[in-house]
This record gives structure tokens, C-alpha cells and sequence, in this order.
């Protein structure tokens, strides 16, 4: 996905693949997953590559140029009837993404990369799923003061959770998720 002003000025992007086929987690980071959970599911895609260049150079702007990214990838997920979104991001930055989102659900607990946090390079990472729903989807975009009129990919479509088989019904997912969520990291 992109995000590309009037101008033809890039200002973010972040790539969207199924679990399925290709699988940060899952191929290279499967041990960051310690609650139960599949790493691949049709109903989940993996964002990667996530990349936010705000004109200016402002706090809010750089929370409306993440949000309207973020938001757009979430909308897209609704309408493809996708669960979730995973994600792999350093320790560093996943106070951020949990500020964005608070219903962010850790998949396990931070381990090190490349030599760990005092080799050059190297750090803590965590995987984390955001759940495909219309409260991620508003909560982000009010985190940044977005209009609900302003920046919709799929303006004519109505967002509601879907019902996902794979899962059970429904909340299902949303349960189980947050059960293993729960009774894991508290």
C-alpha cells in the first residue's frame, strides 16, 4: 500500500502479504510466537516494510501521515474479511504501535536479534497481531483527529467484523485470541 499526496509525493507505505505464503513470522521468527497460535492463516496477512515520510516534520503530522497508512491497510483487511494483521517490529518502537492500537494482542514474549541489544545492529523484537475490526479502525484514526469523511479507500463500503468460519463465528476469533492473549501476558 501507499500513501501518495495530490502531488505525486510518496509519503508511506507498508507491504501486505498472507501468512499463508510468506511469513516474517513464520518463516524467519516462529519462536516469537509462544501462545499457541498458528504463524499462517488464510484469515491473517502479515504487514512488513512499514515506512512513514511526512511532509512536514511535525508530531501531528507524522501521527495523521501513520494513521491514514495504518487505517487504509485495516480498511483494506475489512473488506477482504480478514481476522488480523501480524506485524514483527523492534522493542523500541511497540509502546508506539500499542499507543496506536491498544488492542494489540503480543504474540510472546520480546527474544534478541542480531547478537541482541548491545551488538551493533542488533535489538529485541516482538511479533503482535492487531485484530480486523471497525474499533482498530476508528481508534486509529482517532488517534490522529481523522474525520470519518477523509482518507476511506472503499468510501461506499459499510465496515463490520466478519464471520469467519476457519475461526468459529464471529467474536470467536476475537476470543480465542484473546484468551491465549490473557492467560500468557498478564
Amino acid at each position: 500500500m501507499l500513501d501518495v499526496t495530490d502531488d505525486d509525493v510518496l509519503q508511506g507505505t507498508v507491504r501486505l502479504t498472507p501468512s499463508v505464503s510468506c511469513s516474517l513470522v513464520a518463516d524467519y521468527f516462529p519462536h516469537l510466537i509462544e501462545c499457541g497460535l498458528p504463524a499462517r492463516s488464510p484469515h491473517v496477512y502479515e504487514a512488513t516494510r512499514y515506512i512513514s515520510l511526512p511532509l512536514s516534520r511535525s508530531a501531528q503530522e507524522n501521527r495523521v501521515a501513520k494513521a491514514r497508512l495504518l487505517a487504509g491497510m485495516v480498511e483494506w483487511c475489512f473488506v477482504k474479511k480478514l481476522s488480523h494483521i501480524q506485524c514483527v517490529v523492534d522493542m523500541t518502537a511497540f509502546p508506539s504501535w500499542v499507543d496506536l492500537v491498544p488492542q494489540t494482542i503480543p504474540l510472546g514474549l520480546p527474544h534478541p536479534y542480531g547478537g541482541g541489544r548491545g551488538a551493533p545492529g542488533g535489538g529485541d523484537c516482538i511479533a503482535f497481531r492487531w485484530p480486523a475490526t471497525r474499533e482498530v479502525f476508528d481508534g486509529i484514526r482517532s488517534y490522529a483527529g481523522i474525520r470519518e469523511d477523509r482518507y476511506r479507500l472503499f468510501p461506499e463500503t459499510e465496515i463490520k467484523h466478519p464471520e469467519f468460519a476457519a475461526f468459529g463465528q464471529g467474536t470467536g476469533a476475537d476470543r480465542e485470541t484473546s484468551r491465549c492473549s490473557e492467560e500468557e501476558f498478564r
